[in-house]
């Protein structure tokens, strides 16, 4: 069968590149195709040699068949999950006897021979990397050798023990070759079963977990370090440790209480250099947990160096450090820190510097101790904008109560001194009925308007002080309407105003509320819109009920509109608020307390509705009110008296209902 396309030309590419390429069968043996000039080179034998004596993988690797069963898995491995490619690092035997490393770049490709897929190999000679890494296992096998505590190495999975010092030999009184590959639970404490240490789920591969252990073996006690690591493969813990009778021993003990004294202490500890201001030389567990890093984030991130700091603050505080390094001095400030989240801390950090006489180690330095004070600022500031806010309430309150006495002071002064005035005049003119009368008509007004302003300034008080109650009854919403509009005749016939009522699908006009308190609502949004509404105007009440709650609750919803001078959209958002009156030089004569709005709110809000306006200015306003009402109606009306109320219009010519 002729050769793909594709596979010709990848043919054609192994034999152009600089690295060692071969092509296979994967079958039993792997039987071998060819391979490039490099690949020969490689081996060390010719290309004739090489075809004679090895027609697959496993003659050629017969001395060395476990490298011969890595290629195998890894090709069975990548198969078994639909994947094209693979990667192994093995050793490459050569003519004279010797091998090479090298890592194998294998792709599988779609040709078959008799069914078996055939795959290419590129190999790269990583000998130098393997012979570095050996000599730095050597290495690093020698430093443990030399380190002056234990140290043994013990496979996680099988408790084999894979390495231990010179050291720990001594202390166990016994050499590598007996211990080597043995259960490290036998060998370090005579057990005839894994120990908890090697079962715990505390080890972990960034840090140590230390803890002590009595050996009953050896009777004495260690301090121990554990940490899980990859020893040649193996998924491993290395222990570290210390007997009691050593000084390094007594040296961790008081390191330990050290930080069991320091975990005693609110806020983190750290220890900074003095001969640069950013290198942190230690810190403890508290200091990492409020920047938010773990020990290898802030090593290999921060560099060990304080670069959490706010940006903004670097100057004050490294100007703070060498003030108190003249002067040895502690000092208490505030710095604000970039935790790895990218949140930002405010820390309370008291510092205090130690010269290297001082130190143990002859570096100049400060000691730092940080607590978080975050929330308790972030709270200050809440409660600092709350009194700012509460005080320019205050303000705004009192100087809206100030011009509310001064208004009152003219808007009580005038018609108290009408009927001072009518008094007197009705006195002297007892003997003329017409003059008494028309005195007797004036008093009455400006005594129903006192009363009307000392009723509104009653009302807010018992709001505000939460005396005012409900006083639910049965009210008829015909009559309601009937009495608010015979109220407003007089008003709305001395502006010549247009008044409508229009009546939507009201299905119950009998409810059980407060009948006095709706009333109230209705002739303070009336007004209000008479008050402000030129003469000719026309002023609306729209009436409304809506789909019913339950078997006994329904809404309904009034709408007062007029064609008025309207409100700005920077007053409207004020006008519930007591003693409040827009400025408009239009209404500095109309008189008022600035609490008709504010006391309907919350007679509205009382009955469980809501109160929505709407006004453009120079257009006129819009109040919609919604109240939830129980039904006295025990079924639907069928002659309405709402439905059949005619037009209410009052303008030049009285028309009467």
């Amino acid at each position: 069968m002729e050769m793909p396309f594709i596979e010709k030309e990848y043919d054609m590419f192994i034999e152009t590149i600089e690295n060692s390429a071969n092509k296979c069968i994967f079958d039993t043996d792997i039987t071998f195709l060819y391979g490039n000039i490099n690949f020969y080179q490689s081996t060390g034998y010719t290309k004739e040699e090489y075809s004679s004596l090895f027609p697959n993988l496993r003659q050629y690797y017969r001395n060395h068949t476990d490298e011969f069963y890595k290629i195998r898995d890894s090709l069975t491995h990548a198969l078994s999950r639909g994947k094209k490619g693979f990667s192994l690092d093995c050793r490459l035997p050569v003519k004279n006897g010797g091998f090479i490393w090298i890592r194998i770049t294998g792709t599988i490709t779609k040709e078959t021979v008799d069914g078996h897929p055939v795959f290419y190999m590129i190999n790269s000679d990583i000998s130098d990397l393997v012979r570095l890494k050996d000599e730095k296992t050597e290495y690093f096998e020698w430093l443990m050798d030399e380190y002056i505590g234990n140290i043994y190495i013990s496979d996680m999975d099988t408790y084999e023990l894979l390495f231990i010092n010179r050291t720990g030999t001594e202390t166990m009184n016994t050499t590598c070759e007996e211990v080597i590959g043995r259960p490290c639970y036998e060998v370090i404490q005579g057990r005839t079963s894994p120990c908890p240490f090697c079962t715990n789920d505390r080890l972990r591969t960034d840090e140590f977990y230390e803890w002590e252990f009595f050996n009953p073996v050896l009777n004495r006690t260690f301090m121990i370090k554990n940490r899980q690591i990859n020893w040649y493969g193996h998924k491993s813990r290395i222990e570290l440790s210390y007997d009691m009778y050593s000084s390094e021993f007594k040296l961790a003990k008081k390191e330990r209480e050290r930080e069991i004294l320091l975990r005693t202490l609110p806020g983190g500890f750290a220890r900074l250099d003095a001969r640069d201001y950013r290198t942190i030389l230690w810190y403890d567990a508290d200091f990492l947990r409020m920047i938010g890093y773990t020990k290898e984030q802030f090593e290999k991130e921060l560099h060990s160096t304080c670069e959490y700091l706010h940006p903004d603050d670097l100057k004050r505080i490294e100007h703070m450090l060498k003030e108190i390094e003249g002067t040895e001095q502690s000092i208490i400030m505030e710095a604000r820190i970039i935790t790895r989240s990218g949140e930002t801390k405010i820390l309370t950090v008291t510092l205090c510097y130690a010269n290297g006489e001082d130190s143990w180690d002859g570096i100049p330095s400060f000691y730092t101790v940080g607590i978080d004070v975050t929330k308790d600022r972030r709270e200050q500031a809440r409660q600092q904008t709350a009194l700012e806010e509460a005080y320019m309430a205050a303000r705004i309150a009192n100087s809206a109560k100030t011009k509310f006495l001064s208004s009152m002071s003219h808007d009580t002064r005038t018609p108290l001194n009408a009927i001072i005035g009518m008094t007197a005049i009705a006195r002297a003119n007892l003997i003329a009925p017409e003059k008494v009368n028309d005195c007797l008509n004036k008093i009455n007004t400006s005594s129903q308007y006192l009363l009307s302003l000392i009723n509104e300034i009653l009302d807010m008080s018992q709001i505000e002080s939460g005396k005012i109650d409900l006083h639910p009854e049965e009210i008829s919403l015909p009559n309601l309407i009937q009495n608010v509009s015979d109220m407003c005749r007089s008003l709305l016939e001395e502006k010549h105003l247009e008044f409508e009522v229009y009546v939507g699908k009201v299905l119950h006009e009998k409810i059980i509320t407060d009948g006095d308190r709706l009333h109230q609502v209705f002739m303070n949004l009336l007004s209000n819109g008479i008050k402000y509404t030129p003469p000719g105007g026309t002023i609306s009440l729209s009436i409304n009920e809506y789909q019913p709650f339950s078997q006994n609750q329904a809404q309904y919803e009034f709408i007062v509109t007029d064609n008025g001078i309207g409100m700005t959209s920077e007053y409207i958002p004020h006008i519930f608020e007591p003693f409040s009156r827009a400025e408009d030089s239009r209404i500095s004569k109309v008189p008022g307390t600035g609490l008709g709005m504010s006391i309907t709110e919350n007679i509205v809000k009382m009955m469980g509705g809501s109160i929505e306006v709407k006004s453009e200015l120079g257009k006129g306003s819009k109040f919609t009110v919604s109240i939830p009402f129980h039904l006295a109606d025990k079924e639907e009306s069928v002659n309405h008296e709402l439905a059949g109320l005619p037009v209410l219009i009052i303008e030049d010519e009285q028309k009467n209902l």
